[in-house]
């Protein structure tokens, strides 16, 4: 009895199968495996406040108990992703320009994909400015508080009770000088 399977055909499906399971299990999925199998990533997306994406948004990773950290930017959707992180707490800030920064936290386990979505809120304008200067001091200088009058002004004047004494007593620091 002839078997069912010819010869070409059964090496053809022999060959099959060893692409199939090298493809699978061989030594370049391994690698990616181990290289993952101990990390998870965070990912999400940068939002301004009228949900409009903020493309450029500055996201960075840090594990709170080792400080590993790493960055991403965001892509004109606004979208991140931050890959191979070692599992912990991370503390995920985003910074862009003209909004405020906006922190919050994400735990990363194994092979997890964490979400972290952002709405910026627009930023207070926190310009500085510092006026540096040196004291003046100023030397009283006594100004002239002499004036002469002729007798045309002085009868000119207008006087309280007809005596030009009165009007200098008038004056905010007027005095009479004894002749």
């Amino acid at each position: 009895m002839k078997p069912y399977f010819h010869r070409p055909f059964s090496i053809a499906l022999l060959s099959m199968l060893i692409a199939l399971f090298s493809g699978a299990f061989g030594p370049g999925r391994l690698l990616w495996g181990q290289a993952g199998g101990n990390s998870g990533q965070i990912v999400g997306q940068v939002l301004d406040p009228s949900s409009a994406s903020v493309a450029g948004a500055e996201v960075t990773v840090r594990n709170e108990n080792t400080n590993f950290s790493r960055s991403a930017t965001t892509d004109d959707a606004g979208r991140y992703a931050v890959s191979l992180l070692p599992l912990g707490p991370y503390q995920v800030i985003t910074k862009a320009a003209g909004f405020e920064q906006a922190a919050q936290e994400a735990l990363v386990t194994l092979g997890s994909t964490i979400t972290a979505n952002f709405k910026l809120s627009v930023g207070v304008n926190r310009e500085a400015v510092q006026v540096k200067g040196e004291m003046l001091t100023a030397e009283p200088t006594p100004a002239p508080s002499k004036s002469i009058l002729t007798a045309l002004q002085l009868r000119d004047l207008p006087s309280n009770g007809g005596r030009v004494q009165n009007l200098i007593w008038d004056i905010p620091g007027g005095q009479i000088e004894p002749e």
